[in-house]
């Protein structure tokens, strides 16, 4: 909706979304991006791991939409490069004040919560007027469209029974999570030793290495994405 409601303008930020993660705001930036080629608005992800020369020469220029971590936020504001004062819409996906602290008094603010803990209750009091919630009735949930399985193996059995259910399901396309780094690396491992196209995720790859790794999995250039849950 608020690609509806901006125009392109030089100069100060109009609307920023913070996400958790850096993968979450390439991911958003993208989305936003696809509804975005008759609106000339500029939208730009910024965040930790990228080059900070190039943030800054896209601050410079102007950014319509930020798309942001709060770290990498909080660095820009506290070096002055980024601009929110003017801000007209704040979108949160995480508890940060100190950057709400440097909005103005009339932007509008829309927070989005799997749940409603006591935390989001007390920041939408503090720092909103005329609150209004919605919420998605239990019977519309999103998980009806889709169909839950699990199975009960032995530890020792886990990789054959997971390299069963990619043999039978037809053109296989999924993620698999392991608790640890160093499981990543070995389900990895043994999956491409048995001619599997997979990759693997997890803390210790670099940022330039993981959007490589998500371009190719998007792509489908590899069919199975083993990850811990970064």
């Amino acid at each position: 909706p608020i690609l509806e409601r901006l125009r392109p303008q030089k100069g100060a930020t109009q609307a920023l979304i913070l996400v958790p993660t850096r993968e979450l705001a390439l991911q958003v930036t993208e989305e936003i991006l696809s509804f975005n080629a008759k609106r000339k608005l500029v939208i730009s992800p910024i965040y930790g791991g990228a080059s900070m020369t190039e943030q800054l020469r896209r601050l410079g220029k102007g950014i319509d939409v930020v798309v942001g971590t709060p770290g990498r936020i909080l660095d820009h504001l506290r070096r002055g490069t980024l601009d929110i004062k003017a801000l007209k819409y704040l979108i949160l996906a995480e508890d940060v004040e100190e950057i709400l602290s440097n909005t103005n008094d009339y932007r509008r603010i829309l927070l989005f919560s799997a749940t409603m803990p006591e935390r989001i209750i007390r920041l939408s009091k503090k720092y909103m007027r005329d609150v209004e919630i919605l919420r998605v009735p239990a019977q519309e949930v999103t998980t009806e469209l889709t169909d839950q399985i699990y199975f009960e193996v032995r530890d020792s059995d886990k990789f054959d029974a997971l390299t069963r259910i990619i043999d039978v399901e037809p053109e296989f396309y999924g993620i698999v999570f392991c608790r640890t780094k160093i499981g990543v690396d070995e389900v990895v491992n043994k999956l491409t030793e048995r001619g599997y196209a997979a990759e693997g995720l997890h803390g210790d790859v670099s940022q330039v290495q993981r959007e490589k790794i998500l371009k190719r999995f998007k792509k489908k250039l590899a069919n199975i994405l083993v990850a811990t849950d970064v």
